[in-house]
């Protein structure tokens, strides 16, 4: 009668056992997190038509765009009456009694040196050129900012689900080891164990939920949506293949860039700025046509005026103003080149992030979890026949727990290292994944 009882007591911790197995082996898909999913493209299209930061630059950019017609078009005429009367200074007096009183209609227009105007324009055109680039850079920055924050969502999402998995894994475990502990098989210390490491587990979800509300937040407020509304699920995230070789994507960038591309009109804005300074070293001058009509019996007068300007003050103000534009030159120019080191190091410190997290997410994928998933069924195997021990088996479920989320992060990073590759580059990466 007593070896019945004990195997009736036996039958509930060996079919947890049992699940328990089962439950390692069947872990939760990339497919399985996401239903009802928003894809990267469409938060994309969103945060472009909506952030307000971007529809600023935007708009900066066609403002600058109508200053080259300004700058290069003559200034206005001016249109002159004069009324010079002789004797008193009532108007018409004299009128009829002398030849110098007149009443004179004319028009006068200022004529900068030719060449002054073009440059102004030239100089103009670069600029707007180059808000054009930074807007199309502040595009692509944008674009990363929600790439960057949707991936992080995806993993933590991901993350939250292997723990919700392993934390069903390791109640059941505890369920075994209580189970075990009344039968007289197991110890008291295992039990206790057990019941901390669920503890552990549970303050590391709430951790991760906290983590995933500041995301959706961040995601939100690029988006330009309200703190309330509803929750973003992202798609899937999976890794994307890496790009063309590193030296097609610096090949690329240095081509392609928008921040290189606006430095490279601000160096020709500036060569426009040093040809105009050159140029106000040469005299502007205006023209002015003027007709007098006088009083009956006089003859009308005629008058037609030039005047020249006399640019004297080279020393005071043109050579310093020179110089200035020279010096201008010579940093934008610098900059331009620091501006293309910089993009070349980042694509180069972004292709090697993605490269290596690849590598790491293949061995995680064929060997790490596997493995690491295999060891927990074997321990599980020789805790229920008796021959495991109860530490062995939770540093067992300890490293898969650990892997899962090392994975997650992994992934993560891969794609925002191809994210901002496309964001120096202008290429539409990530190419698959998550971002599609």
């Amino acid at each position: 009668m007593f070896p019945m009882l004990v195997f009736r007591r036996r039958v509930p911790a060996l079919a947890a056992l049992l699940a328990i197995a089962g439950a390692a082996q069947a872990r939760p898909t990339s497919a399985d997190l996401s239903p009802g999913a928003t894809p990267l493209r469409q938060l994309i299209v969103e945060a472009e038509r909506a952030n307000p930061g971007l529809a600023a630059q935007r708009q900066s950019w066609q403002a600058a765009r109508t200053v080259p017609t300004q700058v290069s078009t003559l200034p206005d005429p001016q249109l002159t009456v004069q009324e010079f009367s002789v004797g008193n200074p009532l108007p018409f007096a004299g009128y009829r009694t002398s030849n110098f009183a007149y009443t004179g209609i004319g028009v006068s227009q200022e004529m900068p040196f030719p060449g002054k105007l073009h440059w102004r324009g030239e100089e103009a055109r670069h600029e707007a050129a180059a808000r054009g680039h930074e807007a199309e850079a502040a595009r692509r920055a944008l674009d990363e900012q929600v790439k960057e924050a949707y991936f992080n969502v995806a993993a933590v999402r991901a993350r939250l689900a292997a723990l919700d998995h392993d934390g069903t894994l390791l109640r059941q475990v505890e369920e075994v080891t209580e189970a075990r502990y009344r039968l007289g098989l197991g110890r008291q210390a295992d039990v206790l164990t057990a019941q901390l490491a669920e503890t552990a587990l549970l303050r590391e979800r709430a951790e991760e939920q906290e983590r995933q509300e500041l995301l959706e937040a961040q995601l939100k407020q690029i988006l330009n949506r309200p703190p309330q509304s509803p929750e973003i699920v992202p798609e899937p995230l999976r890794a994307s293949p890496l790009p063309e070789s590193l030296g097609q994507l610096l090949a690329v960038a240095d081509n392609a860039g928008a921040e290189i591309a606006a430095e490279s009109e601000t160096v020709r804005g500036a060569d426009a700025a040093v040809q105009l300074a050159r140029k106000a070293f040469d005299p502007d001058f205006s023209v002015a046509y003027m007709y007098q009509r006088t009083g009956p019996g006089f003859p009308d007068y005629y008058m037609l005026t030039v005047n020249i300007g006399l640019p004297l003050h080279r020393r005071g103000r043109l050579q310093p103003a020179l110089r200035e534009s020279i010096l201008r030159r010579g940093a934008a120019r610098d900059e331009l080149e620091a501006g293309r080191r910089e993009a070349a190091f980042a694509v180069q410190r972004a292709y090697l992030t993605a490269q290596t997290d690849a590598q790491v997410l293949k061995l995680y994928q064929q060997g790490l979890m596997p493995q690491a998933q295999a060891a927990l069924q074997a321990g599980l195997a020789a805790y229920r026949q008796g021959k495991g021990d109860f530490p062995s088996l939770m540093q067992s479920f300890s490293e898969l727990l650990a892997l899962d989320q090392q994975y997650w992060q992994t992934l993560a990073e891969h794609e925002i290292a191809l994210a901002e590759i496309g964001r120096i580059t202008g290429l539409a990466l990530p190419a698959t994944g998550g971002a599609q």
